[in-house]
């Protein structure tokens, strides 16, 4: 299926923000740790557990290259959490 006519901007927008388009390699290089989805899970729940805060799950969703809409995240995905979000925002 190809793209969308949006995939290659520098800029990412959607109903919530905008913010500029982040290079794979420069997430891929943040310090994280492997975390295991477990059944009814929410990012917003694991962003709580993690960051004391659910309004931080997009960090969450930023590094795993995960959408708004969530339907790429199952029970038992494997997916990577930030040691620290000081790592997020300085891409920003």
């Amino acid at each position: 299926m190809p793209g969308s006519r949006y995939d290659n901007n520098d800029i990412v927008r959607d109903h919530y923000t905008t913010w500029k388009r982040i290079p794979q390699e420069k997430i891929d290089a943040i310090p994280s740790y492997e975390y295991v989805i477990k059944f009814g899970e929410r990012f917003d729940q694991i962003a709580y557990k993690n960051y004391g805060d659910g309004k931080l799950w997009w960090i969450i969703a930023l590094m795993n290259g995960v959408g708004f809409e969530f339907t790429d995240v199952n029970v038992g995905d494997r997916i990577k959490i930030p040691f620290d979000i000081e790592d997020i925002y300085g891409l920003l």
